[in-house]
Order: C-alpha cells, then sequence, then structure tokens
C-alpha cells in the first residue's frame, strides 16, 4: 500500500518596466509553501513541510527591429516525482528491479541565460545551471546472498550543465511550407 499526497501553496509578485525603446526589465518573485506526507507498508511513514523562495531577474535589450537579447537568472525547484519516491520494488527482469526513495530531496538550481532573436526567426540561447540534491540519479545496490541488482533513486549532489541551442522558426520554403529547425 503506498499513499503519497502533496500540496503546494504558492503566492506570485512580478514587476515590469520599460524603461525606453530598447531596454526593459523584469523582477519577479516566488514564494512556495510545500506539504507532503506518504504513507507506505514498508517504512516508517515521511512527513515534508518546507517553505522556499524563488527569485527571477530579466533584463532586455532590443538594439534593433532586427535583434532582441536578454540575460535572464531564475532560481528554481524540482520535486521528486512520485514514481522516485514509491519504496516497491518494481522488477526489470528475475535479477533486477528499480525502486524509489520515500525521503528524496527536491533539487534545486541556480540558472543563468542569454538569450538572442535575429531577424525574427534564428534563436541563440546559452546558459549554465547549478543543480543542488540533483534528485535524477539511480545509484546501483547489489545483495551478494541473493545475486539481485537494483537501482535506486538518490539526491546525488550537485549538477553542473552548460549549454547551447539554437532555432530556426518558420523559414519559408515554398508558398505552401515552412521549416522550423
Amino acid at each position: 500500500n503506498f499513499k503519497y499526497r502533496e500540496q503546494v501553496y504558492a503566492a506570485y509578485v512580478n514587476v515590469s518596466k520599460q524603461f525606453n525603446p530598447k531596454w526593459n526589465a523584469s523582477v519577479g518573485l516566488r514564494g512556495e509553501l510545500t506539504l507532503s506526507n506518504g504513507y507506505w507498508d514498508t517504512s516508517a511513514p515521511t512527513k515534508k513541510t518546507y517553505f522556499d523562495v524563488f527569485p527571477n531577474v530579466t533584463l532586455g535589450w532590443m538594439p534593433s527591429q532586427k535583434c532582441i537579447l536578454s540575460v535572464n537568472y531564475a532560481y528554481r525547484i524540482s520535486r521528486p516525482k512520485y514514481w522516485q519516491l514509491n519504496p516497491f520494488k518494481s522488477y526489470i527482469n528475475a535479477t533486477t528491479y528499480v525502486m524509489g526513495k520515500p525521503d528524496l530531496l527536491p533539487s534545486y538550481s541556480h540558472n543563468v541565460t542569454l538569450s538572442g532573436v535575429f531577424l525574427s526567426r534564428i534563436s541563440v540561447n546559452v546558459g549554465y545551471m547549478r543543480d543542488k540534491n540533483f534528485n535524477d540519479m539511480q545509484m546501483p545496490v547489489f545483495d551478494p546472498n541473493s545475486g539481485m541488482m537494483g537501482m535506486v533513486f538518490e539526491n546525488a549532489g550537485i549538477q553542473n550543465m552548460a549549454y547551447v541551442s539554437a532555432g530556426l522558426s518558420e523559414q519559408p520554403i515554398t508558398k505552401w511550407w515552412n521549416i522550423t529547425v
């Protein structure tokens, strides 16, 4: 028997300002209260209550009609999914299983992104993310007596990620056909 209930209460405040035709900014703050209760037959019930504040800031610059640049900072949360918390073994085959961890913590990330849109069709993003309590990691567990191999979800410390993405939207190929890459 596995029962899990999570309630998230949130309040948002956001302020935007257009300084002139070329410069704008946005500052936001989100406060969240999370209440969660988990009950299962195989382990003690878990109860978590936590309050977090998540700021975000964006600064935009439009030097011309064909170029828009922005920089963004955001602090975010990623709560464990239901199946990552479920402590029951889900067998892949006779000797291998996957199992959740009821006391898995949420992960928190700092994200910085520099974005550009050029000619209204080309977009480029460059960013960096630092994720604390990364909760999408499965750690191997081996029982030498039974020969069983398990994969159990764990908080895996800190994950750093840098990324670059580019896109091309609605580029006309013919009168009736556009492409998005």
